[in-house]
């Protein structure tokens, strides 16, 4: 499957539109190349797990992704011994039918990405007003604002990601 996503370093939460759900996420990595993420999602109602798989890219990315247990997660977790990243995670619907998905990520930064179907849609996508101020910039095409390089550079996995 295809995913086409515009991501953002922005300044906190939007407080101008009601977020319709939340949870904590934690993310770790196997390998940064390809990218191999374990995630576990935490909201109030129940846990789920899933292993992602994504190409290199920047706007458009090949990504597969499926359900795992508790079990494949913790014992997967237990190859890298090192802390998840944690994110405080909230989905928020826009105007004009796209979710934005923003994270307190660490306790350090707030991440937001939004996903389109179709790549014209991307390229046109104009900030809407309800969120505007609390866009610090586009950082798609920024490679260090990947998670799988925050990943590298706060685990200090350097040349340790291939497992």
């Amino acid at each position: 499957m295809e995913e086409i996503e515009i991501k953002l370093l922005m300044s906190g939460f939007p407080q101008s539109v009601e977020p319709f759900y939340q949870a904590d996420v934690n993310q770790f990595y196997l390998c940064v190349s390809p990218e191999i993420r374990m995630r576990e999602k935490i909201d109030k109602d129940c846990a789920t797990y899933k292993q992602t798989i994504k190409s290199t890219g920047d706007l458009i990315r090949t990504e597969i992704e499926f359900d795992v247990s508790k079990d494949i997660y913790l014992k997967s977790l237990g190859l890298i011994s090192k802390t998840p990243i944690h994110k405080d995670y909230k989905k928020y619907k826009l105007q004009n039918g796209l979710i934005l998905e923003v994270s307190f990520v660490d306790g350090t930064f707030y991440y937001g990405e939004i996903e389109f179907s179709n790549i014209e849609d991307a390229k046109h996508w104009v900030v809407p007003n309800e969120i505007g101020e609390y866009i610090i910039k586009n950082v798609t095409y920024d490679a260090s604002y990947k998670m799988k390089n925050y990943w590298n550079n706060t685990r200090n996995l350097k040349g340790d990601l291939n497992v």
